[in-house]
């Protein structure tokens, strides 16, 4: 994989600060964890405004994110915040979205 820092992209910015938020959380503080989710909150808001929908595919992956990142919150043993860690840090560094891939092929977004 290429390594592909888009700096220049506030949504680049907002992957970045949620995974420094994750990586702080996993290093036991755990109010980090709360500040991804809002975080997540706010991507999702920004998105909605900036497509216009509450369906748009840019829009779904941050409702997946946000589903995920709360049912996280709900593990007591943060093996979902690694994992989510690890994705994560994988779109920032490498441009590169396993939810991305995986909302592509859900029939509603057969055109996306």
């Amino acid at each position: 994989m290429e390594l592909k820092l888009n700096v220049k992209s506030p949504e680049w910015w907002m992957w970045t600060v949620t995974l420094a938020l994750l990586a702080l959380g996993l290093l036991r503080m755990n109010w980090a964890f709360n500040l991804a989710i809002l975080v997540s909150v706010l991507q999702v808001a920004y998105f909605i405004r900036k497509t216009g929908s509450w369906m748009d595919f840019a829009t779904q992956v941050r409702w997946s994110y946000l589903v995920l990142i709360l049912v996280a919150r709900a593990d007591a043993s943060h093996f979902l915040f690694l994992l989510m860690f690890l994705a994560t840090a994988l779109v920032v560094l490498f441009d590169f979205c396993v939810l991305t891939m995986t909302l592509r092929r859900m029939p509603w977004n057969k055109e996306a």
